[in-house]
């Protein structure tokens, strides 16, 4: 009996370590990059997330309890047999609904221009997700940075790849130094108080072809 008992109450205590762990998990498994300063920008970047991902994971950002959340998503839904993109600008609207019902801010980010794999088809398709996200930005008074524009506008002055990694696709790390200073002069110029930031999107928000992502520079910027 007293074994029984015994192996029960060790059940039941893998139970709640169990039920803690999953209540718990954006906390855990996220840190900022920098934890030790005041304001705390956090990387929520994954590779190859579309918008419809990013709906299926926005538990992650809500649990952790962000002032303002950047979103750059769209390059992955315009790739050519993306299921996705038809939904795109459904999904973009309820992602910036659920963030901003749990009284975080939002702001959004175009997605880069392409190099590699840039047909005319996929440029039509991407350039009209743009116009989608600044459509349904400007619907929900969401904070708006044409970070398209941005790369286009510094490559009349340096060549365009100088801005990329040699896939063609993701930034390399002058490209993601001109998203964070975009994003930390857009800050300022606003005078937005934020302590706790959460950058969400794909592998360009992660950070894939440079040493230091967008967020972590956005992170120095910040100190």
């Amino acid at each position: 009996m007293y074994a029984i008992n015994k192996n029960l109450k060790y059940a039941i205590f893998l139970l709640i370590i169990l039920l803690f762990t999953h209540c718990n998990k954006s906390a855990s498994i996220y840190q900022s990059e920098d934890p030790a300063a005041k304001i705390k920008v956090f990387n929520l970047g994954i590779k190859g997330n579309t918008a419809a991902d990013l709906l299926g994971r926005i538990n992650d950002v809500v649990n952790l309890h962000p002032d303002l959340v950047i979103i750059m998503i769209g390059t992955n839904d315009s790739k050519p047999g993306s299921l996705s993109v038809d939904s795109y600008d459904t999904n973009l609207a309820l992602i910036i609904s659920k963030i901003m019902s749990a009284s975080s801010a939002v702001m959004l980010l175009t997605p880069p221009p392409l190099i590699a794999d840039n047909t005319k088809k996929r440029q039509d398709l991407l350039s009209a997700l743009r116009d989608q996200m600044d459509s349904i930005g400007k619907v929900n008074n969401s904070y708006f940075i044409d970070v398209n524009d941005i790369f286009l506008k510094e490559a009349i002055a340096t060549a365009l790849n100088s801005l990329y990694d040699s896939d063609g696709i993701h930034p390399n790390i002058d490209g993601y130094k001109l998203i964070a200073n975009a994003v930390y002069a857009y800050l300022k110029a606003g005078n937005i108080k934020v302590a706790r930031i959460v950058c969400f999107g794909d592998s360009i928000t992660f950070g894939v072809g440079s040493s230091k992502s967008y967020p972590a520079i956005l992170q120095d910027l910040l100190k």
